[in-house]
């Protein structure tokens, strides 16, 4: 086929004045090649509008825009903040109260935590049983979307008596465990062990 500025065909011959695309260079995976003039160069064919044909392929007709959107993260689903505190700054019992505050409640691009909790040591045993919590309440009112978490200190615990310990929150994501959130408290038994009654 045989146009003012554009030759289609196979087996083109190339030359210097035309650029040549190939079947695959145009995404086809057979088919005929395709030639453009290049620069000020046309092709010669008779008919009506032969002063008025420019040469070569002007820029509108061999570039594709393309546009590509993406969302702001203004639209992107977000997870609620969570506080993590203790109850008293001093343990002086088997168990350490464990307080959530969550500050914003769940809904449309709100989603829930899920927290693992528990008690360590500074060289990172862990001192306590570990704690799951799935943080994600609905209420819109702050004071009911609080909860306590109670540890319950292991015998490893004595050993720390006197030094502070951390308490801390990892989130489960995809089954990993990835830091949230941290804080400390000082073990400090005046006598008997952390598992004796009250």
């Amino acid at each position: 086929m045989f146009g003012r500025r554009h030759v289609i065909g196979e087996g083109l011959k190339d030359q210097s004045a035309f650029t040549t695309w190939t079947p695959q260079a145009l995404g086809y995976d057979g088919g005929d090649e395709v030639q453009i003039p290049r620069g000020l160069h046309r092709l010669r064919k008779q008919g009506a509008g032969y002063q008025y044909v420019h040469g070569g392929a002007s820029l509108q007709e061999v570039v594709v825009p393309l546009v590509t959107l993406t969302r702001g993260r203004s639209t992107a689903a977000s997870k609620v903040t969570v506080d993590v505190n203790v109850s008293t700054p001093t343990i002086t019992t088997s168990t350490v109260m464990v307080t959530l505050l969550q500050r914003d409640p769940v809904r449309g691009k709100k989603r829930g935590r899920e927290l693992v909790i528990g008690a360590y040591a500074p060289d990172g045993v862990l001192l306590s049983g570990e704690r799951t919590v799935d943080v994600a309440s609905e209420a819109e009112d702050i004071r009911d979307r609080g909860r306590t978490v109670e540890l319950v200190l292991n015998e490893e615990a004595e050993r720390y008596n006197g030094q502070v310990i951390t308490i801390r929150a990892a989130e489960r994501v995809n089954g990993q465990l990835t830091p949230y959130q941290s804080t400390t408290a000082t073990l400090q038994r005046g006598f008997g062990g952390f598992n004796d009654a009250f």
